[in-house]
């Protein structure tokens, strides 16, 4: 069946509309959170660090409303595709957490493409025994989606190393898909508490 001269097709459930961006704003987001890190007090060797980690760019509070609406539409797409009740990145929101997202671009023709997100938040968990304290700040990879032609073209493992050196022993959210947990296996992974990835794959496949 096709459509008849002037007709709107009606969104489908199907669909992925991949954000457009433009590259002028990935370099006002650059500026963006340098400005940020400035006012924060960041030490001027450490303002330009980590803006961009493999072929992600980094995402945060200080960035434009246009790059976080379009984190917004991928970890809708999350969402719909694993079945969450709610979107993990809301553009507003209340509260002040910390929190970072990391946007996947490429190139189509002239126009640049949001083409997958990841999001890392912090939480509260309680300390490793010995600790001086009963609980302490950890980052957490929340999430992490890719257009599904862009999986396995080695994105993820590319900003990977990069993210384990910014935020060491991160956990990683679970439930895990089949491909996470494959990921997980050819790059294993230790957590802030000494938990390895590699043991909890065991624990989950002797289920």
């Amino acid at each position: 069946m096709t459509e008849g001269h002037g007709v709107r097709r009606q969104p489908s459930k199907y669909d992925i509309n991949l954000p457009r961006l433009d590259s002028r704003v990935l370099e006002t987001n650059k500026r963006r959170i340098v400005a940020g890190r400035r006012q924060d007090g960041v030490e001027l060797a450490d303002r330009h660090r980590d803006l961009r980690i493999g072929d992600a760019y980094l995402v945060n509070d200080d960035s434009q409303v246009s790059l976080q609406r379009a984190v917004h539409t991928l970890a809708g797409y999350f969402k719909r595709e694993f079945r969450y009740d709610y979107n993990q990145y809301p553009v507003a929101r209340d509260g002040f957490d910390p929190r970072e997202a990391w946007l996947w671009v490429a190139d189509e023709y002239t126009n640049l493409r949001a083409v997958g997100a990841a999001l890392f938040h912090q939480d509260r968990f309680k300390a490793p025994a010995g600790s001086e304290r009963d609980w302490q700040m950890a980052w957490v990879l929340e999430f992490v989606w890719l257009h599904p032609y862009e999986r396995g073209q080695g994105l993820l493992s590319g900003s990977w190393e990069g993210w384990r050196a910014r935020h060491p022993g991160f956990v990683v959210e679970q439930p895990w898909s089949p491909a996470m947990e494959g990921f997980l296996e050819r790059h294993p992974h230790v957590y802030y508490d000494g938990k390895a990835t590699s043991d909890i794959l065991a624990r989950l496949r002797s289920r």
